[in-house]
């Protein structure tokens, strides 16, 4: 199991990758398939899962193509209703919805960028990176202050998004980040900082901000404060 959410029922669905499936697990303890029509899910790395507040389910299937044949789908009833098409765009695995529900933020698999989805107009762009990860200490910036679009990224794999807009994401060669847009919400005009961690320090060690270590960072969510 990858990604997983819950909707309002307290359903925890969550996507299968190597079975290629997506699963639902009830409150009352049953497990099941959850299909969806006219859609194949099987093959196609399903990656991560959010749901909204009206229980509409977001799929992020990878793809099985390094050049991108990947996409997100948007279900309900297990019934397809809107596809977000990622071919040519590599491979993405992390899926994280805005906290108002207006946006679709993706995190690659080593593509050196953020993409961001607007489910209102499904315009699609990259909002943060090179495109190139970084590969080694040297590499790893957050780049300029305003211009996220210089700052090196490698891959995410827990991404959450605080009620003024501001994302935090975990990346596996050990730090934790912070995206804060810029005037008036703007991610393009937004910065990176790293608030947890050293880059290619990978280890267990407690510590205030980065004199902390952590070893592949994975999953996050908020506490209650």
């Amino acid at each position: 199991p990858w990604g997983a959410d819950i909707d309002s029922k307290g359903t925890l669905y969550f996507a299968a990758k190597a079975v290629g499936k997506l699963l639902a697990y009830a409150s009352d303890g049953t497990l099941s398939e959850y299909a969806v029509s006219d859609l194949t899910i099987t093959g196609m790395n399903p990656m991560d899962v959010q749901i909204d507040s009206e229980d509409n389910i977001y799929l992020l299937l990878r793809g099985n193509d390094a050049a991108g044949n990947g996409k997100v789908v948007k279900i309900s009833g297990g019934e397809l209703l809107e596809t977000y098409d990622l071919t040519g765009m590599k491979l993405y695995e992390t899926l994280l919805l805005s906290h108002d529900e207006t946006r679709l933020f993706l995190f690659g698999n080593g593509t050196g960028n953020i993409r961001m989805i607007d489910l209102a107009t499904g315009e699609n762009t990259v909002i943060a990176g090179t495109g190139t990860k970084y590969t080694d200490a040297s590499t790893y910036t957050d780049g300029t202050p305003g211009n996220p679009l210089t700052a090196t990224l490698d891959s995410t794999e827990g991404a959450v998004c605080a009620e003024d807009g501001t994302i935090y994401f975990s990346e596996i060669k050990g730090v934790v980040r912070e995206f804060r847009p810029g005037p008036r919400g703007d991610y393009a005009a937004g910065t990176i900082t790293t608030i947890a961690g050293k880059a290619f320090e990978q280890s267990s060690q407690d510590g205030l901000s980065t004199s902390a270590r952590f070893n592949y960072p994975n999953g996050m969510c908020f506490a209650p404060d």
